[in-house]
């Protein structure tokens, strides 16, 4: 039998992504909100980390 383990720790930041000068130029139509990134750590009580990142603001296709 497995053992279960349990999350003691999350920790969420979110990061401002600083895009070069050609890059914001072309994103700032379209996905102007991808600068926006969020990056999850998450700890077990085993100690085994664990790291997951999301665009937040992702919305390709729906507007």
């Amino acid at each position: 039998m497995a053992a279960k383990l349990k999350i003691v720790e999350v920790e969420r930041v979110v990061l401002c992504v600083p895009f070069t000068e050609r890059c914001e130029r072309l994103n700032a139509r379209e996905v102007w909100n991808w600068r926006v990134s969020e990056i999850t750590r998450v700890v077990t009580d085993a100690g085994i980390v664990g790291y997951g990142e999301t665009l937040p603001h992702y919305t390709w296709g729906l507007g």
